[in-house]
């Protein structure tokens, strides 16, 4: 068996900071490249029965999560773990020189493997960030097809696409209509954006401070982060009209939470 292989496959669990575990993958990113399939097959299958009968003695009640891991045992799990891996690597330009269409390469491979995070990864990319209006144009029919499956999550990025007229047409209150199903279901960051929107007159909405607050209030939040740090990316992200003022108050705000996580 591959010792390199068995490192990659327990840097995976061990260490709990993502960007520690990518940072300690990426350094034998050609190496990984390289793996055989069969090796990983067998680590999966040696370790996954491991783990499960683990787990079983550990939590015998858990009837319902082991059925799940049994479930995820039976996929190509590890094989779909270092594929996305290798795309992190070549996204951030770990450890190697950054080439998005790499990433791009191995996020489709993870996902072809049956990686839902990878396969919206990968679309979101070919939305936002590619200059190929037919790539534009599948990023945005993944997205809206986990949109029509339920996914409040695809629905945001959705929004954002009709607001700006990426791999769609323009269209505001197709926009605000997904914006308000995000965030009704628990999306924190469009939760954020119609909390600013109300407050600043944006969208076509009227300013309405009421409304500002019940949204920046609005639980469920799936996500933990800062109000202020998310309303500076809409604005550099252009969802939001040009606001030195505000750009300006919001930064300052989200510097200071920063350095506070840090300091953590």
């Amino acid at each position: 068996m591959n010792k390199l292989l068995i490192f990659i496959f327990l840097s995976i669990f061990i260490f709990p900071s993502a960007f520690a575990k990518t940072d300690k993958i990426c350094s034998h990113l050609k190496e990984m490249e390289n793996f055989n399939e069969s090796e990983i097959l067998q680590l999966q299958e040696t370790y996954g029965n491991t783990y499960v009968e683990l787990f079983r003695l550990a939590y015998p009640e858990k009837k319902d999560t082991l059925k799940k891991i049994d479930e995820v045992k039976k996929t190509s799990w590890l094989e779909q773990e270092i594929y996305v891996n290798i795309a992190e690597c070549y996204l951030q330009g770990n450890h190697v020189e950054q080439d998005i269409e790499k990433g791009k390469l191995y996020l489709s491979k993870a996902a072809k493997s049956g990686n839902y995070g990878a396969a919206h990864q990968l679309a979101s990319i070919q939305l936002f960030s590619s200059d190929n209006p037919e790539e534009k144009k599948q990023g945005f029919k993944h997205l809206e097809l986990e949109y029509k499956n339920g996914s409040a999550y695809s629905a945001g990025k959705l929004g954002w696409a009709y607001q700006q007229g990426v791999g769609t047409k323009k269209d505001i209150s197709k926009a605000k209509e997904l914006y308000e199903f995000a965030a009704k279901n628990g999306m924190t960051y469009w939760q954020f954006l119609l909390a600013h929107a109300y407050k600043m007159g944006y969208l076509g909405y009227d300013i309405d401070p009421v409304k500002s607050k019940y949204w920046l209030d609005f639980k469920p939040k799936i996500h933990v982060d800062s109000y202020e740090c998310w309303v500076v990316n809409y604005y550099n992200d252009g969802i939001f009209p040009k606001n030195k003022k505000e750009l300006k108050l919001n930064t300052k705000v989200c510097d200071n939470y920063n350095a506070e996580q840090n300091v953590k």
